[in-house]
């Protein structure tokens, strides 16, 4: 699922991290082989974000209050901040969300990468600086909203990913069963095995600590 989220380079776990940060968004890169998949890559974006950001907020939810009253409460959580209430005490008598309310209304530090909902996400990483409370409305309810702390700005890209396992075919299995059979059928001893390892051009692999009970050889690949 594409999640909209945005990575730093060293977030990136593939092989074409380096090109994420060098092609114009939109461009699609692949397809290429990685991990026994094939895999196309899309960049959307390319953008300069803080790694993090630290918020602390008064939360009005709507499974509490009706959409109406959870932003007339945040408008006067917004109007007693701007004559003098300190943000600790709003929180404390107002916010729904008390477990943060324990904690001044920290909700620690949040990135990029994250699974952030849009409003919230361009609220603290795109509009607002530190120190200046916002309201910000998510689907979730309307918040009165502080950037405490505001990490280092780094490149990061919106990518997504589609893969494919490789899976071989019927003809594949069919072709592999018959050359099998032909090789026992030929060289089906311990004497003979390594004469039609040479004959048949094959890599021979072994498996270790077989018993009668096995179901598979690992280590044959």
């Amino acid at each position: 699922r594409f999640s909209g989220a945005y990575f730093t380079q060293d977030e990136i776990l593939t092989q074409v991290a380096d090109s994420l940060f060098q092609v114009e968004p939109g461009t699609v890169i692949g397809p290429y082989m990685e991990n026994g998949k094939y895999r196309i890559a899309k960049l959307y974006d390319r953008e300069t974000l803080p790694d993090s950001v630290r918020v602390r907020h008064v939360f009005a939810d709507y499974r509490q209050l009706s959409q109406e009253d959870a932003r007339g409460l945040i408008d006067s959580v917004q109007l007693m901040y701007n004559q003098g209430m300190p943000f600790d005490s709003l929180v404390i008598k107002y916010s729904t969300d008390q477990a943060s309310a324990q904690v001044g209304g920290d909700l620690g530090y949040l990135s990029p990468s994250g699974n952030i909902n849009r409003p919230i996400f361009n609220a603290i990483f795109r509009n607002n600086e530190v120190g200046v409370p916002f309201v910000v409305e998510s689907p979730a309810g309307v918040h009165f909203m502080e950037i405490t702390e505001r990490g280092e700005e780094k490149e990061m890209v919106k990518y997504n990913v589609l893969d494919r396992s490789i899976r071989p075919g019927t003809n594949t299995r069919d072709s592999i069963y018959t050359l099998a059979s032909r090789f026992y059928t030929k060289y089906g001893t311990a004497d003979s095995f390594d004469a039609g390892v040479t004959a048949f051009n094959l890599v021979k692999r072994f498996g270790d600590n077989l018993n009668g009970s096995e179901v598979s050889l690992g280590g044959l690949g």
